[in-house]
């Protein structure tokens, strides 16, 4: 499951990548939302295999996703890991 970002820093230009949600921890089968946020984090609201959902937050810049939420699944230990480009 990817997603794409792309965005653009005053002066800096245009940097972006694509990101699989499969590299995270496998468990969200689609994503319902995205929206940025004023911290500059991209908001992601999934769905996941168990019936659940989860909310993510990807700082495109550290290219980090860390677990902000899950509805009906237990909080994960870890929850910021680096993600990789593909």
């Amino acid at each position: 499951m990817e997603f794409s970002v792309r965005w653009q820093k005053p002066g800096e230009g245009f940097r972006g990548g694509v990101y699989d949600l499969q590299n995270w921890d496998g468990l969200e089968t689609s994503v319902t939302g995205i929206f940025w946020q004023e911290d500059g984090a991209l908001l992601l609201t999934c769905n996941t295999s168990t019936g659940g959902t989860s909310r993510l937050a990807f700082y495109p810049e550290t290219e980090r996703l860390t677990s902000l939420d899950f509805c009906g699944l237990p909080p994960a230990e870890d929850t910021a890991i680096q993600m990789g480009t593909k």
